[in-house]
């Protein structure tokens, strides 16, 4: 008879559904794996992103600290300068 089921199906069709769970076991193993790099990754960035932004602060704090002390200096060698050019009679 065309669709009988026997005892050797059943244990065949068993295996196939138990083979189909440990499938399912496995890739979503792989998947949390996955995730889990990603996250990872996804936080590596995050930290570098924060360090350069970080790195072009002070980059920019050094420009400006450089740039006042240029200023002061120019004021130390020019206010000497001035007196000796407009000196009070």
């Amino acid at each position: 008879m065309h669709g009988e089921i026997t005892p050797a199906g059943l244990i065949s069709q068993d295996s196939f559904f138990e083979n189909q769970r440990d499938s399912v076991k496995m890739i979503r193993k792989q998947l949390e794996q996955h995730e889990k790099a990603v996250i990872e990754n996804a936080k590596r960035l995050e930290r570098a992103r924060l360090k350069e932004q970080e790195v072009e602060r002070l980059k920019k704090e050094a420009e400006s600290q450089n740039r006042r002390r240029e200023q002061i200096l120019h004021l130390v060698v020019t206010i000497p300068f001035i007196f000796l050019i407009y000196k009070p009679f």
